[in-house]
């Protein structure tokens, strides 16, 4: 029945839309959730786009832009002029406005944000000051804070007067002290048992977790995810009160990051970030593109060249042993994945704070190396019988079964190594990795292969 509900206002704004009806799209809009309406937006041919643009209002719009990702907003700004743009900012959400604004040149973002009413203005000012990526560019201001010397009927009182419009979220009451620095945290359930002429100060909780707005968003997610929260407080250098991270941007941060480290694990990595979205990707220019690809995918060559010379050096062997070149691919897929999982384990230990690379460096990387030989032991077995029962030899088996499961040990810790050096040296793990994993591990692995054989050359014969 909802779905039904739902088909019918989208079928009602396509064709308010269709008609250039403005009150027949504002009775649509009413009637869907903002959310659906930004995923038509994503999915909806420009001229339909641009027909939303220009006739929705500005507040209806405001709402939408709130859960449009940020490559809609980039489709979106370019079909709006500065003065609609500075008219839709002022009614969304003060720290989505922010990430808004910092989807444009700093050029357009002052000009838009210099036609933003002054109340507003300010407040989105003081959210666009900090950098996107860290606490004080995902907070919003507007948070519940009482005095702690305040009585619990005072506070809540305040609570009635600030939250139906003032605030996002009501889950917690901060407490500030007479110089707005942040001394406790009230819950709505605690704050409501307690007895009317207490005071806040006496039931508050003074271990109140709070983080500086310089702090990294991942940091922010992380903190949330340990303790449970909904939002986390975010102060000043002097501890001052300056708003709160919720924890549905928290989640935002943690998904915007994610997809940057896939770009940066398939070696789609440049210093500007912004560039590692799909979409830029998708429409940059061949110059853009090389410039984006080449770097890493070069250094996957010079490997190949690498292994090639490392199976030119035993050209008599393969001559000898025509049948070892049908095991190449084996021992080396395997070994590569063996690698590449390890490298991935090891970059999403770091980035989620499970794995310390300031000790115990040596016991993660010996468990993964004891991982990577069980692993190639078992595979190995498995290849070694296919190539013993192929060939009627059990030595072709016996070098295939030892090959892959030292390939895979080495691989393993080739995987795990390289990425903690990265991050030692200052170089993104999740961009450098892959390919000195893959030529490591592919000159590492065909040495290993080629002289076992070499060494049991008599036997294969």
């Amino acid at each position: 029945m909802a779905d039904s509900h739902e088909n019918g206002a989208m079928s009602a704004l396509e064709d308010a839309l269709a008609r250039r009806d403005e009150q027949a799209l504002d009775r649509a809009l009413a009637e869907i959730h903002p959310a659906d309406v930004a995923a038509w937006f994503d999915a909806a041919i420009e001229s339909s786009q641009r027909s939303l643009l220009e006739l929705a209002s500005d507040e209806r719009l405001g709402d939408v832009f709130e859960y449009m990702d940020p490559d809609d907003w980039r489709r979106a700004v370019v079909l709006l002029p500065d003065a609609r743009l500075a008219r839709v900012v002022a009614d969304m959400a003060k720290d989505d406005a922010a990430d808004l604004l910092h989807e444009l040149d700093d050029e357009r973002a002052r000009g838009v944000l210099e036609l933003v009413e002054k109340p507003e203005q300010r407040e989105i000012r003081n959210l666009y000051a900090f950098p996107p990526e860290t606490a004080g560019g995902r907070m919003t201001m507007d948070v519940v804070a009482v005095l702690e010397d305040v009585t619990v009927r005072e506070a809540i009182a305040q609570l009635r007067k600030q939250a139906p419009s003032d605030t996002e979220t009501v889950y917690y009451a901060y407490v500030c002290d007479a110089d707005e620095r942040l001394v406790g945290v009230l819950s709505l359930r605690k704050l409501l048992g307690a007895s009317d002429d207490q005071r806040v100060g006496e039931v508050m909780d003074r271990r109140v977790v709070s983080v500086a707005a310089t702090t990294d968003q991942e940091e922010v997610a992380r903190l949330i995810e340990r303790y449970g929260f909904l939002a986390v407080p975010v102060v000043d250098d002097e501890e001052r009160l300056l708003g709160i991270v919720t924890v549905d941007d928290a989640m935002k941060a943690v998904e915007q990051e994610a997809t940057e480290d896939i770009f940066r694990k398939t070696g789609l990595s440049v210093a500007d970030t912004e560039m590692l979205r799909s979409e830029r990707i998708v429409n940059a220019s061949l110059s853009q593109v090389l410039k984006l690809r080449m770097p890493w995918l070069l250094v996957v060559l010079v490997g190949g060249l690498l292994a090639g010379g490392v199976i030119g050096q035993f050209e008599d062997t393969l001559e000898a042993v025509a049948i070892l070149a049908i095991f190449i691919p084996v021992i080396m897929d395997m070994g590569g994945n063996v690698g590449t999982q390890s490298s991935t384990i090891f970059v999403r230990g770091v980035i989620l704070g499970h794995i310390d690379t300031s000790r115990r460096v040596g016991g993660y990387m010996l468990r993964e190396a004891f991982t990577g030989l069980t692993i190639g032991a078992l595979t190995g077995a498995g290849a070694g019988l296919v190539g013993w029962a192929w060939q009627g030899e059990m030595m072709i088996g016996v070098v295939v079964f030892i090959s892959m499961t030292l390939t895979c040990g080495l691989a393993s810790m080739i995987g795990y190594g390289v990425p903690w050096l990265m991050h030692k040296l200052g170089i993104d793990p999740a961009a450098a990795s892959d390919p000195f994993i893959t030529t490591i591990k592919d000159i590492t692995g065909l040495l290993i292969y080629f002289s076992l054989a070499t060494a049991l050359l008599s036997h294969l014969m």
